[in-house]
C-alpha cells in the first residue's frame, strides 16, 4: 500500500502557538535580566575604583564606552531573541501540524489518513511511527471486513 503525501505548505515564522511565544519570552527575559546585571556590576565597580585613579577625560571616554557596551548588549538580546523564535518555531510546528491531524482525524475518522510531515521536521519519525499505525489499522479493518 502506497502512503499518500498531503502536500504542506510552509508556515509563518511566528506561530500562535503558546508553546513558542512562551519559551521566546523566558528566553528573552533571562537574557534581558543578565545583560543588566552584567551592565550593572560593570557600572558599580568602575564608579567606585575609577574617580580616585583617572582624570574627567578618561572617565568620560569608558562611561562612553560602557554605553556602547549597553547597546551592543541589547542589539545580542533582540538577535538572540529572534534565533529563539527560530527554532522554537522549528519544534513547535511539526508538533502543532501533528496535533491538528490528529484532531481532524478524531472528528472524520478515515483509516486512509495519514499525518503530514515536511523533509526537515524535528518529529518526522512521530508522524512516521503514527502513519505506520495507520496502516497496520487499516490492514486489520480490510482483514476482518473481508
Amino acid at each position: 500500500m502506497e502512503i499518500q503525501k498531503t502536500p504542506t505548505r510552509m508556515r509563518k515564522v511566528i506561530l500562535s502557538d503558546q508553546v513558542q511565544v512562551k519559551y521566546a519570552m523566558l528566553l528573552s527575559i533571562v537574557l534581558i535580566a543578565l545583560l543588566g546585571l552584567s551592565q550593572f556590576y560593570t557600572y558599580v565597580t568602575l564608579q567606585s575604583i575609577l574617580p580616585h585613579l583617572l582624570s574627567t577625560q578618561i572617565s568620560e571616554k569608558i562611561s562612553a564606552l560602557q554605553t556602547s557596551l549597553l547597546i551592543i548588549g541589547f542589539v545580542y538580546v533582540v538577535v538572540i531573541s529572534l534565533l529563539s523564535i527560530y527554532i522554537t518555531h522549528s519544534l513547535a510546528g511539526p508538533i502543532s501540524r501533528i496535533e491538528q491531524d490528529a484532531l481532524k482525524l478524531s472528528e472524520n475518522p478515515d483509516l486512509r489518513f495519514r499525518f503530514r510531515t515536511r523533509e526537515k521536521d524535528e518529529f518526522k519519525g512521530l508522524a512516521s511511527s503514527l502513519n505506520k499505525l495507520m496502516d497496520k489499522l487499516e490492514k486489520n479493518y480490510e482483514i476482518k471486513r473481508s
